[in-house]
């Protein structure tokens, strides 16, 4: 019996040396990359090394454009910058101007006469801006104030020229200009700028100043269809109060 034990270890052992050369061929072919892999591997080594090669190459044609590059951002800012510089200084020149207009101190005319002139000397060196048009709107409602109804026109007019229909200083400016033509006795053409104004931009503001005018032109069916008007497309209206008051007394 203990020879058939022997016998069977000595024949297990065999087993066993016969095996492992196998098994460590299969467990290194696990632990090597399939060739796929090593493939990709290869050709990504490949690009990396003539990428850097190309650069190194060309190395001064990079750094030249890299100089070009920040030259060029940094001139745009500094671009930038200055309009933004040049923008301050306008606000600041026309809020002095507003400064004087609004100043209740002084009488009218005094405004005038303070005023005009710089926003003269203002609207000359800025046109094309944003506080050009807003210059415009200034020295229209001077000239409104002083009856001189032409000029006031003349600058409400160029400030509607000057924007879109649905911008609100547009608006403002037909707002202002069918004042100028009621106070000229002109309902009819007071009436049709208040018209070409309508947009979703103070649209409540447009048909109240539209419902005031057909009031005092005394067309009171329209009177009343643009209050209703007011009131069902702007619930919440500043002008609710005073629209539902003028319906009373339709």
């Amino acid at each position: 019996m203990a020879t058939s034990r022997k016998k069977s270890t000595k024949s297990e052992k065999k087993k066993d040396r016969a095996v492992k050369p196998s098994q460590v061929i299969a467990e290194t072919a696990e632990n090597q990359p399939a060739p796929d892999e090593e493939l990709k591997q290869d050709r990504l080594d490949d690009f990396l090394f003539h990428a850097a090669n190309y650069i190194y190459v060309r190395r001064k044609l990079f750094i030249a454009l890299a100089i070009a590059l920040a030259v060029i951002l940094s001139s745009a800012y500094g671009a930038f910058r200055y309009v933004q510089y040049l923008d301050n200084i306008r606000n600041e020149e026309l809020f002095a101007i507003e400064k004087i207009i609004h100043n209740r101190g002084l009488t009218e005319t005094q405004q005038m006469e303070q005023a005009l002139p710089l926003l003269n000397r203002f609207i000359d060196s800025h046109p094309d801006t944003r506080q050009f048009i807003l210059a415009l709107l200034y020295r229209g409602g001077l000239y409104n104030s002083q009856l001189k109804y032409a000029e006031a026109e003349k600058d409400f007019e160029t400030v509607r020229a000057s924007l879109e229909r649905d911008s609100e200083l547009y608006v403002l400016a037909s707002i202002y200009l069918s004042n100028v033509l009621w106070d000229q006795k002109k309902p009819s053409q007071a009436i049709e700028v208040l018209q070409s104004a309508q947009s979703e931009k103070m649209g409540d503001i447009v048909l109240m100043e539209m419902a005031e005018l057909y009031l005092q032109t005394d067309q009171k069916n329209k009177a009343r269809d643009t209050l209703e008007i007011l009131l069902k497309d702007y619930p919440q209206s500043p002008h609710k109060v005073r629209a539902e008051q003028l319906l009373k007394l339709l």
